[in-house]
């Protein structure tokens, strides 16, 4: 794989190298020094950091608290000085000029005002102040100094294209969760949303880390982490990075997202916050739910469970219909408290808890769900007709759906720190209980083909007709729980006593080293989802209809299995469990060094492990074989309300599948991150990552399977071509460049290898959807991984305080990209993943952060803009078989774009604090473009055409004011436009049809939060 893009190691190295030449030969500079004092006993403090904001240039104090920064470029500089015990202290507005010293002396004041004593270690405080040498003075200077955020910080400094949102964003948005604050970075998005988008790159070309750990994904259809299972309560920021460094996971193609969780504080802390909010389309009596459908105040429900022990009997206590009703509150509490000791001389411990608890709602009574098909290149896109002649069905259904969860746990954290050690133990656990009620009513189908169709009329159009595109109605109702459980040992040392540094050890004049650190973590997680019983429940309805002369048939209800069920009944109970765990360690050392111009680099080897096992259980319970398969009533009188108390016996099926899966990970790095110059540095390294994936299949004794790539049923004998099993080593190098322009303007580039993985849900064979009537999705066991090639530019500028304007352009060639297609067989249509010859991805990103005080004065304090657009052109070629199947049917198509991947993504925010007040106002605007769900496939000479999301934007406002002292009120609303969210099909020839919609609801939320901190 390395060969493959030679020439783009080589083009990158020699740009970085060419410029590093003529950055190297720049004037000579000049240099900065001083001493950093206690603030309380004037004496000199030693081992505290001092860096130079936007540069590298970084050294720590001796003994006697001086130091000294050398062959600093022209101009004027911010300092920023740390050290563990005293607030972070910056010290703005430092002039240096060519060839001359200037002196900076900084004072530290310690963390915490009210301690009893103070101790300097190995400082004589009668002595006098330490010597230094004579200052020459500077030329004069009057700098305009810049002095961005600590976010703005992190990007500035860091190796790769980083974007971050700390709490305070989070807060003012509104984002009651990790998926809502990740709509704040640029170029980011979500996939069903929960899951992570970075530069229109879905889940599989995205690492998604928690407190840097990945965490196992109990959902069926993912190796992917839901977002919205993380409450912001817990989350202390979010950082994501759009490129890959060699220190990441090989699969951080379009990036690493990487939520932070609260660490323990460093004083005393206690907060809490309760929130009463409601949705527009939850209402009170109208609410879709089904008998005994309401959780317990822990997400408990009973009522939904499968009954082994009564196999061959009716399940008379298992609701099987819908029906409108009490709409759920929606509210939320948090607790958290924490608080860190010094319990000897360097040594403080912390403790940090929370916990929370929300139930919420959703729902909708204005879906669409389409099932459309073309009979022919140019010709109008018409409903899929299910049967042959005049006894067919259709899938035009209007589509009902209520949604109540509870979702609560917590978090524990524990540290321990001294100066050269920390030391640390998280623990998380949430657990999220659902209960979902979705009804489809197809009657359109019956409109369609019969114009001017009533029921009623015996003897009107379409009665003659009775069996063609009947109404029908499907029925689901599913209860599941989602756990996630993870505990994280962390540590980090400072090996001090391997200082090859020390004052008397004499430099080599290239390179010399300084103490070496060491991280490392353990975590062993869990995620499980457990479904004890989707009900199921499908059925048509028939007018009464005049067959002779005096003759009527009576109206009635008659068992309709959907294709994909038709090899057992038309009313259904599957109960899955689907377990994953996670082993995982990582380790880390990192050797600082300075070179021949005392600018500080480093080089970082490690590495990783992630053990990974999945265990898929289903079992269905039918009444297959059930002769009573009709029911006499009218259509307001579904078949479903009265069927639990018929005599309908329950057997278990023997066609169910299950699974196992592994998924072992190694890895080793090594990088480089280089300063050649004072505003140059390349960063290289190599990573090495090895995958084993294996499926194992578990069929009942008359389970069928669907054979992708002959679209036929088979059952499992002969060849064992069902199972995955695949090993794959990949070296992945990088090598890129941050280039300092001036104070406050960085220019990076990079260039990497990555890979992706397929998920388990795209390997087994097996036949899933969410509801009856829904999506159906069946895996390819032939997967294989994809291997990237990435190309990123970017520019960061921050021309004034708290602004940030940035741009980047990045492409990306695919081998091999797994792409989502429809296919058809036995009846019914479903979709499938397969392996694409290649794809690339073209994008571009702006991106800008400003406050209006510096260009308009004081009166405009406190107002801040934001804006970032992101433009995406994608294209992946279609395997031969695609384009000749597409042919056949007369359409020339050989590429189409990648799956899930939007055209743009915009998000447009302004922010108001007025402080004197306490009061903050903010209005966010997110734009996602249309993208990609599933490619054309043609079937005979009907063709199912691609599956188009479209783009829509979403409003969001939040308000909060301090009442008094700790102690706030806040608005929050959400989707203040409520776009309608569709998916359409579309031809080639520029054909549309409408295939779902549905409108989410505006949310609106009241909260108090009481915060104290002493």
């Amino acid at each position: 794989m390395v060969n493959l893009s030679r020439a783009g190691i080589v083009s990158v190295v020699m740009a970085c190298s060419v410029t590093g030449v003529a950055v190297a030969q720049a004037p000579a500079g000049g240099s900065i020094r001083g001493v950093v004092y206690d603030k309380e006993f004037n004496a000199p403090i030693s081992g505290a950091t001092v860096s130079v904001l936007g540069l590298k240039a970084k050294v720590t104090t001796r003994e006697n608290g001086s130091y000294i920064l050398p062959n600093i470029a022209p101009g004027a500089y911010t300092l920023v000085i740390t050290k563990d015990g005293y607030t972070r202290e910056v010290k703005a507005n430092v002039p240096v000029a060519a060839g001359q010293l200037v002196d900076a002396d900084v004072t530290m004041a310690g963390e915490f005002e009210d301690m009893e004593e103070f101790v300097v270690q190995d400082v004589d405080l009668g002595k006098d102040a330490p010597e230094r040498q004579d200052l020459v003075v500077p030329t004069n200077f009057e700098p305009y100094v810049i002095i961005p955020p600590i976010e703005f910080s992190l990007r500035l400094e860091a190796p790769q294209l980083l974007d971050t949102i700390g709490v305070e964003m989070i807060t003012r948005s509104g984002a009651g969760d990790a998926a809502a604050a990740l709509l704040l970075v640029p170029g980011a998005t979500l996939q069903d949303g929960k899951y992570a988008v970075i530069r229109g790159l879905p889940d599989r070309y995205v690492a998604t880390l928690l407190d840097g750990i990945r965490l196992p994904s109990a959902d069926p259809n993912k190796r992917a982490v839901k977002l919205d299972q993380f409450p912001s309560a817990v989350i202390q920021g979010i950082q994501v990075s759009k490129n890959f460094t060699p220190d990441q996971q090989g699969e951080a193609s379009g990036g690493a997202v990487n939520i932070s969780l609260k660490d323990f504080p460093d004083e005393f802390y206690f907060r809490v916050q309760t929130q009463v909010g409601f949705n527009s389309q939850v209402k009170d009596g109208e609410f879709l739910n089904y008998k005994g459908g309401d959780l317990g105040f822990w997400g408990s429900n009973d009522v939904l469970s499968t009954h082994p022990d009564q196999n061959g009997e009716s399940w008379s206590n298992n609701p099987t219909s819908t029906e409108e009703g009490a709409a759920p509150l929606i509210y939320k509490w948090s607790t958290a408290l924490g608080n860190s000791w010094e319990v000897d001389d360097g040594v403080k411990i912390g403790a940090f808890g929370n916990f929370f608890y929300e139930q919420d709602a959703s729902a909708y009574d204005n879906g669409q769900l389409n099932s459309l098909e073309q009979a022919g290149p140019g010709t109008a896109i018409v409903p899929e007709q299910y049967g042959t002649g005049d006894n067919f069905k259709t899938e035009l259904y209007d589509v009902t759906q209520g949604t109540s969860s509870i979702q609560w746990g917590g978090m524990g954290s524990f540290g321990i720190e001294t100066e050269e050690h920390k030391l640390g133990a998280k623990f998380l656990y949430t657990l999220l209980s659902e209960n979902q009620s979705i009804r489809l009513i197809d009657t359109r189908g019956k409109d369609y083909y019969f114009p001017g169709y009533n029921p009623d009329d015996i003897t009107g159009v379409g009665h003659d007709q009775p069996d063609a595109a009947p109404y029908n109605r499907l029925e689901t109702l599913d209860y599941s729980q989602l756990s996630t459980e993870s505990v994280i040992l962390s540590g980090q040392h400072k090996l001090s006593f391997l200082d090859p540094s020390s004052e008397d050890s004499e430099r080599s004049g290239v390179f010399d080293l300084l103490v070496p650190t060491v991280d490392w973590k353990l975590a062993l997680s869990k995620a499980r989802e457990d479904q004890p019983d989707q009900t199921q429940f499908a059925s048509y309805w028939l007018p009464a209809f005049q067959v002779a002369p005096g003759v009527v048939n009576p109206q009635q209800w008659i068992a309709y299995p959907p294709a994909q069920n038709a090899f057992v009944g038309w009313v259904q109970h599957i109960n899955y469990e689907n377990e994953e765990e996670s082993k995982q360690g990582s380790f880390n050392v990192k050797l600082p060094f300075t070179q021949w111009d005392d600018r500080e680099g480093y080089i970082k080897t490690g590495s990783f492990l992630d053990l990974v096992s999945r265990n898929y259980r289903q079992d269905t319970f039918s009444n297959g074989g059930d002769p009573n398969t009709s029911y006499s009533s009218a259509f307001n009188e579904p078949w479903s309300a009265v069927f639990p108390s018929q005599d309908h016996p329950i057997y278990q099926s023997e066609t169910d599948i299950s699974y196992d899966g592994t998924q072992d990970i190694w890895a080793a790095y090594a990088m480089i991150d280089l300063p050649v110059s004072e505003t140059f540095n390349i960063i290289t390294g190599l990573r090495y990552e090895g995958t084993h994936m294996s499926t194992t299949v578990l069929p009942d004794s008359n389970a069928l399977w669907i054979d992708t790539d002959t679209q036929q049923l088979r059952d499992f004998s002969g060849t064992n071509d069902w199972d995955a099993d695949f090993t794959t080593n990949r070296y992945l190098p990088m090598v890129g460049c941050n280039w300092i322009l001036q104070e406050g303007l960085i220019f990076r580039s990079a260039f990497a290898q990555t890979l992706a993985r397929p998920n388990f849900y795209e390997l087994v064979p097996v036949l899933q959807y969410d509801y009856i009537g829904g999506p159906i999705f069946i895996g390819n066991p032939a997967l294989q991984m994809s291997a990237l090639n990435n190309y990123d530019l970017r520019l960061d500028w921050t021309p004034y305080e708290n602004w940030l304007i940035s741009s980047s352009l990045f492409y990306k060639t695919i081998s091999d990209p797994i792409q989502y297609v429809n296919r058809f067989t036995e009846g019914f249509a479903y979709t499938s993943a397969l392996n694409f010859p290649e794809g690339t991805l073209l994008g571009a990103e702006f991106e800008a952060r400003v406050t209006l005080e510096p260009m308009f004065g004081e009166n405009f304090r406190g107002i801040a803009l934001g804006s970032n657009f992101t433009y995406m052109s994608s294209e992946v070629t279609l395997s031969k078989e695609d384009s000749d199947a597409l042919a056949t049917y007369g359409v020339k198509q050989n590429t189409q774009p990648m799956t899930a991947t939007p055209d743009y993504l915009m998000n447009v925010s302004a922010t108001y604090d007025y402080d004197d007040w306490g009061t903050q106002l903010g209005i966010f605007y997110t734009m996602k473009g249309d993208s990609l769900i599933s490619g054309a496939n043609p079937h005979t000479s009907l063709l199912t055409p691609a599956i188009y999301q479209i783009g829509y934007g979403t409003l969001n406002f939040t308000a909060s004011q301090e009442i008094y002292e700790g102690l706030k009120f806040s608005i929050n609303a959400r989707n203040l436009t409520n776009p309608d969210v569709q998916t359409e099909y579309r031809t080639s020839e520029g054909i549309n049809g409408l295939n779902s919609s549905y409108s989410a609801g505006i949310a609106v939320s009241f909260a108090l939060t009481y915060q104290v901190n002493f």
